[in-house]
């Protein structure tokens, strides 16, 4: 059995999503915006700022929206995740979020900042309505089910070094056809 470092229990604890919605008053970055709740000792000031700046979004009037020019000063509501999907004692930052504009009928997407290294990057940009964290792992990493407007579910897998879609499953786990 792997022994959980004192960082995992945080960010088992963490794993609960902190809702980023309603006023803003007194923020003044999208990084505070979406990371105020979240413990010092989980995201550093520097990660908050450095995730912040690879997603799509930014913080205008007191709300979060998709950073382009046809989608601004919609509040696309944006929900964090913080989980650990390597089991590495560091979460990954999983931000759900959108409307029609953004997110097309579907009305959300996912975008999923992993640290890499020394930078933060944004691994995942898809439209989808449901992510679950699978029991299923691939090269140490866990599976991501993703559901949109469709009766499949998409599983994402870790491979190659990156997180990418592998197939689509039904509810039982049996192959399903879009």
């Amino acid at each position: 059995m792997r022994k959980r470092s004192p960082m995992s229990a945080i960010v088992v604890a963490l794993t609960a999503m902190v809702v980023v919605t309603g006023a803003f008053a007194g923020l003044k970055t999208l990084a505070d915006a979406l990371f105020g709740s979240v413990p010092a000792q989980v995201l550093s000031a520097k990660d908050r700022r450095e995730i912040a700046e690879a997603l799509p979004m930014v913080f205008r009037n007191g709300h979060v929206e998709f950073d382009n020019e046809v989608c601004a000063g919609r509040d696309i509501r944006p929900e964090v995740r913080l989980e650990d999907l390597n089991g590495d004692g560091r979460a990954e930052v999983l931000v759900l979020g959108g409307d029609t504009c953004s997110s097309g009928t579907t009305g959300q997407t996912l975008w999923m900042v992993v640290k890499h290294g020394a930078r933060w990057m944004l691994e995942i940009d898809v439209v989808t309505a449901i992510v679950d964290v699978a029991p299923t792992r691939t090269d140490g990493w866990a599976d991501l089910h993703m559901q949109g407007r469709s009766h499949c579910i998409g599983v994402w897998t870790y491979q190659g070094g990156k997180y990418g879609y592998a197939r689509s499953i039904d509810r039982s786990g049996s192959p399903c056809t879009p």
